[in-house]
């Protein structure tokens, strides 16, 4: 429900979705987080995406896989951070792969930012 929410452009329901989800005792896996990162990134919720990776970590012990962290930095370059993207690729604990740099780029090109 909140993967679809979230693909259809409905973010912040996604988001609703999740926090009753949670109230409710329902227990969110790696997925689950995957599509609330996706949902924020869509909606340009940066502040809330944040939050709920750190959230993933400290109160749910899940561990990042490389598709939260492609999820964070689509986020940060949907919203034109794209020091904070490319830094946050930096001090990845794994070594990105093709699609995050690919994320990173395609949110430079779109944003007319470049480097040679």
């Amino acid at each position: 429900m909140i993967a679809a929410l979230a693909m259809h452009g409905y973010g912040k329901e996604a988001i609703h979705v999740f926090r009753k989800m949670e109230v409710s005792g329902v227990r969110p896996d790696g997925i689950t987080f995957i599509s609330v990162l996706y949902a924020c990134s869509h909606a340009g919720l940066v502040n809330e995406g944040c939050e709920y990776f750190s959230k993933m970590r400290e109160m749910y012990g899940i561990e990042p896989a490389i598709e939260h962290y492609g999820c964070m930095v689509d986020l940060y370059g949907r919203a034109g951070k794209l020091q904070k993207a490319y830094d946050f690729v930096c001090q990845l604990p794994i070594s990105p792969n093709a699609i995050i740099w690919r994320t990173l780029l395609g949110a430079c090109s779109i944003h007319g930012n470049v480097w040679e």
